[in-house]
C-alpha cells in the first residue's frame, strides 16, 4: 500500500457540508414562502365568499334607553347565516357625531344575542342611524363583511 495518499482535508469537507446545508436550507425557504403565500391568497379568498355566501345578520328589537344621563341603544341581533361570527362592528351616526364599537364575542349559526351601546351623553329626541356589521375569521386572519352591513334608525 502506498501512505503517501491522503483524502480530502477537514478544511475541504467542512467548506463541501456547508455549502450543501445552506443549499437545502434555501430551497425550503423558497419552497415554504410559496405555499405559505398561496395559502394566504387562498384563506382570503375563502373568507370573501364567505362573506357573501355564509353570513347573515337580522337586527330586531332596536331602543333607546336613558339611565343617569347617559342615552344606550339596545338592539337584538341574529346570525342566520351558517357561518359563525368572530365579532360585529357596531356604527352609530347622531346628529352632530359618530363612534364605532367593535363587539368580540362570537355568535354561533343560529344564535340570538342582546347588544346594549352606551352613548355617554342623553341623546332624548335625537335620530340615531345604527350600522352593525358582522366579522368572521378563519385562523388568525378577520374579515368585515361589508356587504352584509345591517342599518337601522331610532329616535330617542
Amino acid at each position: 500500500m502506498d501512505d503517501n495518499k491522503k483524502g480530502i482535508s477537514p478544511l475541504i469537507a467542512t467548506v463541501l457540508l456547508v455549502g450543501l446545508v445552506v443549499t437545502i436550507a434555501m430551497v425550503v425557504f423558497f419552497w415554504y414562502g410559496n405555499y405559505l403565500e398561496e395559502f394566504l391568497n387562498k384563506q382570503g379568498v375563502e373568507l370573501e365568499a364567505s362573506c357573501t355566501q355564509d353570513v347573515q345578520i337580522y337586527l330586531s328589537e332596536l331602543s333607546c334607553d336613558t339611565y343617569t344621563g347617559e342615552t344606550f341603544l339596545n338592539f337584538k341581533i341574529e346570525n342566520q347565516g351558517s357561518a359563525t361570527l368572530r365579532g360585529l362592528n357596531v356604527a352609530y351616526i347622531l346628529d352632530s357625531s359618530s363612534g364605532a364599537v367593535v363587539e368580540s364575542s362570537v355568535l354561533p349559526t343560529g344564535v340570538s344575542t342582546y347588544i346594549q351601546v352606551g352613548l355617554e351623553e342623553n341623546f332624548s329626541g335625537v335620530s340615531i342611524s345604527l350600522e352593525v356589521t358582522p366579522i368572521i375569521g378563519l385562523g388568525d386572519s378577520s374579515k368585515y363583511c361589508d356587504s352584509q352591513i345591517q342599518y337601522a334608525s331610532i329616535s330617542c
